[in-house]
């Protein structure tokens, strides 16, 4: 498959990017900027934000159970960082770790300071991503157990803190 200026179509991506809980109209237009992107380089994206969003707001684990389901498909995972990490970034990039998908971090605007920063969060996520904390929490989600959205928030808080103590840290 083919977009309309010829490039081929050959890869469905998961697409990243915060929106800190707001789904604000600038986070939205960042996100759409993302998948804009993905198809130049012929590559098909989903941002499960945009897709899943309302989902997480009101039903953290349906989103999360959807949100797994697709990224089983995924070939790569782009993580766009322009505008920073978040929770929910954090929790995506374990997923992918967790199922052997290659995770590619990039940015509309890159510089070589936040080419660095973005390298060791990347470093601290794996660092992070254990099979027994995916298991544990996969399992979790699967078996509608209740304290999954508390353990889906405690692991989210902890990439938060160390994604943004690395990507606030010296060049």
């Amino acid at each position: 498959m083919s977009t309309e200026d010829g490039t081929e179509l050959a890869e469905l991506v998961w697409v990243e990017s915060p929106f800190y809980g707001s789904m604000s109209r600038a986070d939205t237009e960042y996100a759409f900027s993302c998948m804009r992107e993905c198809l130049s380089r012929g590559e098909v994206g989903l941002h499960p934000g945009i897709v899943f969003g309302p989902l997480f707001v009101r039903k953290r684990v349906l989103g999360t159970k959807a949100g797994l389901l697709w990224v089983t498909s995924a070939q790569k995972m782009a993580i766009y960082m322009d505008h920073g990490v978040g929770s929910t970034v954090g929790y995506t990039v374990l997923v992918g770790f967790a199922r052997g998908i290659p995770i590619k971090i990039r940015f509309l605007q890159e510089t070589p300071e936040r080419r660095r920063k973005a390298e060791r969060v990347l470093e601290a996520w794996s660092r992070t991503a254990t099979p027994e904390r995916m298991a544990a929490l996969t399992s979790a989600v699967d078996e509608d157990d209740p304290t999954a959205d508390a353990q889906h928030d405690l692991l989210a808080e902890e990439l938060t803190k160390v994604s943004l103590a690395e990507f606030a840290g010296p060049s």
